[in-house]
């Protein structure tokens, strides 16, 4: 097996497509895998391969369902960070006992795994053979891509200090006021660079308020078409709650529908809904370029001998760092309103390629300075606060125990 460590913006897909090149000339078989289904998605797209997530394709393996890994066979494992130990130490194993090749390419540096630990860190201490891709490719302006190669070699608190000395760090007090700020510059940005823009949270529910507030821009600007209808959907906290849709709409699904060939991340847009004898029917263009046209209540993963629960299906104009690893936009706007760490930090200001700015919530880290300081009658200056923000993306946070993953 080989490692390849790539930061973000090097140009991981182009690598990935060279070896597949070089292994179909050399007459093997090609299996690509990623820990989640966005990845495997974007692998298989780039590459023109098959790809699978890992969970799936071990499931697959153990019920002899999956094709026949052997000495011709070579395993790309793409965003190998994201991986648990259990299911990367199963493929790693699976190669070496078919006496077959795996190229593990990713970055330690960026989100951990859902289920903690660093399963890339730990194969990387043993295995030898490795490479790093070090020139950063994606964003088009110098001092940036020198940012992410100081956050790409464990700096997220340098690359935040370049943004913020180049004007791109804003501090809002209020949570609603910030928000308005994010809404702002993604629109901004918008008109500037098209409607390739992310907007980038952390909480679940920061992604759901911008979302919302983004539709009402879009609806102002006449680019949502015809009268919202109110449907039931499980919100990203695991909740039943009512989402707005109409034809534009950009939206999200949250879990794998087999039925349809959709995956977990999968986005789309709107091209109608209506309401039809008694049940709403939706019409949604899928980002490659299927057309989909199905009852609303159809819209869900088919398990046998559970309740059935209302689609989970979120709008698609703001997400958790999560959501967008791996993605590469045209701009974005990173929200910061409660702490984050260098992970976060580094994958917020590593999707752009042109520009990114940064507005976090100024009355949080005030108070953080305050609570620090002798006399909290003083009111902090903008440097201390700064500096706090500074701090929080020095931290790498490691995770203690198994959590849900934000789906965005």
């Amino acid at each position: 097996m080989a490692i390849c460590e790539a930061p973000a913006g090097t140009g991981k897909t182009v690598l990935a497509r060279a070896l597949v090149d070089a292994a179909r000339r050399s007459g093997l078989t090609v299996l690509g895998l990623s820990p989640t289904w966005v990845g495997a998605d974007e692998l298989s797209k780039s590459c023109g391969i098959e790809a699978l997530a890992i969970a799936k394709w071990r499931h697959d393996h153990l019920a002899g369902r999956s094709p026949k890994i052997d000495s011709m066979s070579l395993i790309i494992i793409d965003e190998v960070g994201l991986a648990g130990v259990k299911d990367l130490e199963f493929a790693l194993r699976t190669a070496h006992e078919a006496h077959g090749k795996a190229v593990c390419i990713g970055d330690r540096r960026q989100l951990q795994a859902v289920s903690g630990g660093s399963a890339l860190r730990a194969v990387a201490d043993v295995v030898a053979r490795g490479a790093v891709l070090s020139q950063i490719r994606r964003q088009e302006i110098a001092w940036q891509r020198a940012a992410s190669m100081v956050m790409a070699k464990g700096d997220a608190e340098a690359g935040l200090r370049a943004y913020a000395k180049n004007e791109r760090l804003e501090l809002i007090s209020g949570e609603p006021e910030a928000r308005a700020r994010v809404i702002q510059a993604w629109n901004e940005y918008r008109h500037a660079h098209g409607d390739d823009v992310l907007i980038i949270t952390r909480r679940n529910a920061d992604a759901g308020a911008l979302n919302r507030a983004a539709r009402a821009v879009l609806r102002a600007e006449g680019r949502l078409i015809g009268p919202d209808l109110s449907l039931a959907t499980v919100d990203r906290e695991g909740k039943i709650a009512p989402i707005e849709l109409a034809q534009g709409d950009r939206i999200r699904f949250g879990e794998n529908l087999s039925q349809l060939r959709i995956r977990n991340g999968t986005r789309g847009t709107i091209e109608q809904s209506a309401l039809d004898r008694g049940e709403f029917k939706v019409a949604a263009r899928l980002d490659d370029g299927r057309l989909i046209e199905e009852r609303w209540s159809a819209l869900v993963r088919e398990e046998r001998g559970r309740s059935p629960h209302p689609p989970r299906i979120s709008s698609a104009y703001a997400g958790t760092a999560y959501s967008v690893q791996g993605r590469t936009s045209a701009a974005a706007v990173l929200y910061v309103a409660k702490p984050t760490d260098a992970r976060e930090t580094y994958v917020g200001l590593t999707r752009h390629r042109v520009d990114v700015r940064i507005i976090a919530e100024r009355d949080r880290l005030e108070a953080a300075v305050r609570q620090h300081q002798s006399d909290i009658r003083v009111a902090p200056s903008e440097t201390a606060i700064r500096e706090r923000l500074f701090t929080e993306a020095r931290s790498y946070a490691e995770k203690a125990k198994r959590r849900r993953l934000c789906w965005g």
